[in-house]
């Protein structure tokens, strides 16, 4: 892939690994990112569900993570030195939620008690990072697309991947965090918080779950952020709609 003359920051990087990387890294990657959209479905990280703490299910995480650290180094390898350096930084943000989760692990085994709020905050880094990678990615193929572009439909659908995504990172974190509760305080589950989440991005504000603690401070700056987020999309995509007319 030639990228003289052109940047080399993480959109060319996955760029060059869809395009050109050996198959089988990039279905192990599309696993590694859809893992992290599967996980909360299942319930809450540290629950005793034994569905998600079922051997089957670990192993299988613990198989994709190894998997996907393997398919970026082996790329990195592979890649053109001008993509090495944003291939470094993929590779320690792929490799984030491995290290927390061994960070866990050996705090529990060192100290035998962790404050819940500490692996809470591991856990929702860990599911957050590869979501943001995902975004940031995203939203930059979109800026990217709005030169030059003549068909508006796939950053269209890119917008609104993009938007679905910030959404559900959200609701990711209010529900780890256990930051939401319905009526009569009891804890609301993953649907009640990407509908909370959905709610407060796009600023309409009314439902019955009720963000606690830390989680008004978050709600308020999901709805700052959806003001920003949408509009810089719409502009965008109104752009790119006028462009091929002039």
């Amino acid at each position: 892939m030639d990228t003289s003359g052109a940047s080399t920051g993480m959109y060319e990087y996955f760029q060059y690994f869809f395009k050109d990387g050996w198959l089988p890294w990039r279905v192990v990657l599309i696993a590694y990112f859809s893992l992290f959209l599967i996980i909360p479905l299942y319930g809450h990280p540290n629950s005793t569900n034994p569905e998600t703490n079922s051997a089957l299910v670990s192993l299988t995480q613990n198989v994709v993570l190894v998997l996907s650290l393997v398919a970026v180094a082996e790329t990195n390898r592979r890649v053109d030195p001008k993509l090495r350096r944003s291939g470094r930084w993929v590779l320690l943000l792929v490799a984030v939620p491995m290290i927390l989760i061994s960070l866990s692990s050996f705090s529990t085994l060192a100290f035998g008690s962790v404050p819940r709020w500490i692996l809470r905050a591991m856990s929702s880094l860990a599911l957050i990072v590869p979501l943001l990678i995902v975004i940031a990615v995203l939203v930059e193929s979109i800026i990217r697309t709005r030169y030059g572009a003549r068909i508006p439909r796939l950053p269209l659908l890119l917008a609104f991947v993009s938007i679905f995504l910030i959404m559900y990172t959200f609701a990711t974190f209010y529900f780890i965090n256990g930051l939401l509760e319905g009526p009569g305080g009891i804890p609301a589950d993953f649907a009640d918080a990407l509908y909370t989440s959905g709610l407060a991005l796009t600023t309409m504000g009314f439902t019955t779950i009720e963000p606690i603690g830390v989680g008004r401070l978050l709600a308020v700056f999901e709805s700052v952020s959806g003001y920003f987020i949408l509009s810089l999309l719409t502009a965008i995509f109104i752009q790119m709609v006028k462009r091929p007319r002039e």
